[in-house]
């Protein structure tokens, strides 16, 4: 089968006449001569005859020439993504060639990315436009190499485009469409080569689709694409300033993200190299998980003051998440401490004590910690992801309960002893460990 979209110069090459190729090469890539020769459409891009792409049927014909052989050029104005077909039907022609040629910012020479296939008495191009711009369809003689007889007749040019591909979606952070969290976006990802090298300034680059949203801290988003023509797609969240926080690798259509700060962040969508299609249809959506926003603050003068009893809600998350809670004790009360999971599977719980250090954890294993204060004070809980389970980014509720029964009613010196009366009963609990309690009576000699 012959390449109908090889360039029309590398077509002369094949003529046994190296000085006609010459000259009729340099010829038509000049400016044009003044005086055309009598034909029915442009031999230069400049005389190119407009066509549109809605089914449009032009009629040719391929004539004699000053040169020998009639090019024919029509031109349309393409749209980034859009795949367009181009149908020459032979009329009396016998044979004849059909190539889409670059704009004219482009350069001379056929546009990339054409694929060519012929059929019983048609010639047929499928492209995708890379740019914005306008762009050339050539039909030209075609001869045969044995006799040189050049091939003259009528035909026609159909072109149709299909705007299901069209780039809806800004390629650039700069140009990113804004989400709403649960709304499904349309979009389409071509054209897309996995050609990286491919210049992108001048003839386009493949394409990538961004979308913008604000995410906060703590926070899990899932991205869910549904593909429509295309079989794979590469999903992908990158930064404010474009460094890449994950990406699924071409692998599916969901991506769970947790996002490790409150700012700005792009969704970028494009094409997969792991599958025979990337080019086509999708439409992508993004929820959050808000039972994993970050509640509580990370630091001791901002903590969460705790009310013995009472459930506090919160969620560690992301991994490095910490909550800070506050909470004043009494020397020699018990604090049990404990937590009810929620989508994490526990936690790790740790007492701090008031200006640095830690007092007493948990080490992640299990869902409560018994702890007996030292002194009065202000102390903190503070929870972190556990390293011991699975899933340890999630929900959580904790509760803090005093055991007053413990508390240090005595004094731990003489000077302030609790006095005692005879024959009546004194409560008191020895607590901490260390803990002396005082009493002090008036006693009489012997």
């Amino acid at each position: 089968m012959r390449n109908l979209a090889m360039p029309f110069s590398a077509a002369l090459a094949i003529i046994m006449v190296p000085i006609f190729v010459s000259v009729f090469s340099l010829i038509h890539l000049a400016t044009p001569p003044s005086a055309q020769a009598a034909d029915d459409h442009g031999d230069y891009r400049n005389l190119a005859t407009p066509i549109n792409t809605i089914g449009n049927v032009v009629s040719g014909s391929i004539d004699g020439s000053s040169t020998g052989i009639d090019i024919d050029y029509f031109s349309f104005q393409a749209q980034r993504g859009v795949r367009y077909s181009f149908i020459v039907n032979l009329g009396t022609v016998q044979s004849a060639n059909l190539q889409i040629v670059n704009s004219i910012d482009r350069g001379i020479g056929s546009s990339a990315g054409q694929f060519a296939y012929e059929r019983t008495g048609q010639l047929l191009v499928d492209w995708i436009a890379r740019t914005n711009d306008t762009y050339f369809v050539e039909v030209s003689a075609d001869w045969d190499p044995l006799s040189g007889q050049v091939f003259l007749g009528t035909y026609t040019l159909q072109v149709s485009a299909d705007t299901t591909l069209l780039d809806r979606h800004g390629d650039s952070r700069d140009a990113a469409t804004s989400m709403a969290f649960g709304n499904r976006y349309q979009g389409a990802i071509s054209p897309w080569s996995n050609q990286p090298d491919i210049d992108v300034g001048v003839h386009g680059g493949d394409d990538e689709d961004y979308f913008s949203f604000l995410a906060s801290r703590g926070i899990k988003y899932t991205i869910d694409a549904e593909l429509g023509t295309a079989t794979g797609l590469t999903l992908s969240v990158r930064d404010s300033v474009g460094d890449l926080e994950k990406t699924n690798d071409g692998v599916g259509i969901t991506m769970d993200w947790v996002a490790p700060a409150t700012r700005l962040y792009h969704v970028v969508v494009s094409g997969t190299s792991r599958v025979r299609e990337p080019v086509g249809t999708y439409a992508i959506k993004v929820t959050a998980n808000t039972s994993l926003v970050d509640r509580h603050p990370e630091r001791r003068v901002d903590a969460t003051p705790i009310s013995f009893g009472n459930a506090h809600q919160g969620a560690v998350s992301p991994a490095d998440d910490l909550d800070f809670f506050s909470f004043q004790t009494r020397r020699g009360v018990m604090y049990s401490i404990s937590i009810e999971p929620g989508s994490a599977e526990t936690v790790n719980i740790a007492v701090h004590q008031p200006v640095i250090g830690t007092a007493a954890s948990n080490g992640g294993i299990g869902m409560s910690l018994d702890w007996l204060a030292p002194t009065d004070g202000t102390y903190y809980v503070v929870l972190s992801v556990s390293s011991q389970v699975r899933v340890g980014v999630g929900s959580y509720t904790l509760r803090v309960e005093a055991d007053n029964a413990l508390i240090d009613r005595h004094s731990g010196t003489p000077g302030d002893a609790t006095g005692i009366n005879f024959g009546s009963a004194v409560a008191g609990a020895i607590s901490p460990a260390e803990d002396q309690d005082f009493f002090r009576f008036l006693a009489k000699r012997g």
